[in-house]
């Protein structure tokens, strides 16, 4: 018999529903808090972790279709489903299979910290309610994980209240599983008629550090999230690229406040290790494509705004909050002049591998904290008024059917 299979928010597994297991969350249970290995072992924390008791029960052919509901066998009180890998509570719009897993990858200073902390803050205060939408920070009412108060405490209240740029992310194989390195989960709910195929679903953005996916032996252990992603924002930080960086350096008759040249960058070498690792996870052979839709991002382009000739549609406002959906033709243009850039710049290499091995990619510009808010020397911003940090989600959104095109 077949059954449901699903993608775990937390540590990408993918699960069939009779293996789901339930914890309790009664804080008057008998049977009190235990000692979780399982959840000690997703954090990778060196001591014991204790949490609500966990219900073993039978596993009927039924459940092989829907999670059903299970009380606990000491208090009778009623149960949270849990990953049977990583022992973290499940959405129930995970459960239904409605789960949309976003990675946002690439080289390391490309701005994945800032673009996740805006995008976030974008998404549930201007783009989702322009959308008809609400967008909510999943709560594990066991207590052991609060998307919203995870993404203030490690992105929002230092970007957004002490004005300070973000630290990089640190590598996933230095130790513990802090908060910084947890995936931000969220549920995304039309109000009223949706806007695509699902009126309800799972987003979870998860930021890989730059290192983690520069070296293929350690991007082994991230492959799960990037073969069971919905869609992958790629994102290109031009300034990297020495010629880029002394062609700015020079319209500007100064040094710019970037980072510069990054030692060993390689965006091709990292596209080319995700790549490999998403075949291996899908177990797709050389020369059949890969059906995940990339969108191949310039970050920080207020940087490279002035390089552009004539009145560029990527310096204009996006124009699919205003209107309700998605515009295609808009997208069109900025593909078509990122593409032409990648030329000028040196990168067609960059884009003869995108065609090599993805089906569906197009290429975006955003900037994070905004057009002309670059970081000062001492690490400060103002607070960011982004551009167009919507355009490479809401694609990825369209293509798997959960935002319709604009009229």
């Amino acid at each position: 018999m077949q059954k449901f299979v699903f993608t775990c928010p937390f540590c990408f597994e993918r699960v069939t529903l009779d293996r789901v297991e339930h914890r309790c969350h009664n804080g008057w249970c008998p049977a009190g808090k235990e000692q979780d290995a399982v959840y000690q072992k997703y954090l990778g924390a060196t001591h014991a972790v204790s949490l609500g008791h966990v219900v073993k029960r039978e596993v009927s052919v039924r459940d092989c279709f829907r999670v059903p509901a299970v009380n606990c066998d000491k208090c009778g009180h009623p149960t949270l489903p849990i990953c049977p890998r990583c022992h973290n509570t499940l959405p129930d719009t995970t459960l239904s299979g409605c789960d949309n897993i976003i990675s946002v990858v690439g080289t390391r200073s490309s701005g994945k910290s800032h673009y996740i902390a805006v995008l976030v803050n974008e998404l549930q205060r201007r783009i989702a309610p322009a959308l008809g939408a609400t967008v909510q920070g999943f709560v594990d009412m066991s207590g052991a994980y609060n998307a919203d108060a995870i993404y203030r405490r490690t992105k929002y209240d230092r970007l957004y209240g002490r004005q300070e740029t973000l630290e990089l992310t640190q590598s996933n194989f230095t130790g513990m599983r802090g908060e910084d390195k947890q995936p931000l989960v969220y549920t995304f709910e039309y109000v009223g008629r949706a806007r695509g195929r699902k009126g309800r679903f799972t987003l979870a953005f998860f930021d890989a550090a730059g290192e983690d996916l520069q070296d293929a032996h350690l991007m082994a252990t991230v492959n799960r999230y990037l073969g069971h992603s919905a869609g992958i924002i790629f994102l290109m930080d031009p300034l990297q690229v020495p010629e880029v960086l002394a062609r700015v350096e020079s319209a500007a008759g100064h040094v710019s406040h970037s980072t510069g040249a990054v030692a060993g960058f390689a965006p091709d070498t990292v596209l080319a290790n995700i790549s490999a690792l998403i075949r291996q996870s899908r177990g797709l052979k050389p020369g059949r494509p890969i059906d995940i839709p990339v969108a191949l991002t310039f970050s920080k382009y207020d940087e490279v705004a002035k390089l552009v000739p004539g009145a560029a549609a990527a310096a204009a406002p996006s124009p699919h909050c205003a209107a309700g959906g998605f515009v295609e033709a808009d997208r069109v243009a900025v593909d078509a002049e990122m593409r032409s850039l990648l030329g000028a710049w040196g990168l067609q290499p960059l884009l003869m591998q995108m065609q090599a091995n993805y089906r569906n990619f197009s290429l975006f510009a955003v900037s994070s904290l905004g057009m002309g808010n670059a970081p000062d020397g001492a690490g400060r911003v103002h607070r960011p008024l982004p551009h167009r940090v919507e355009d490479p989600l809401l694609w990825i959104m369209e293509e798997n059917g959960l935002l319709a095109r604009a009229r």
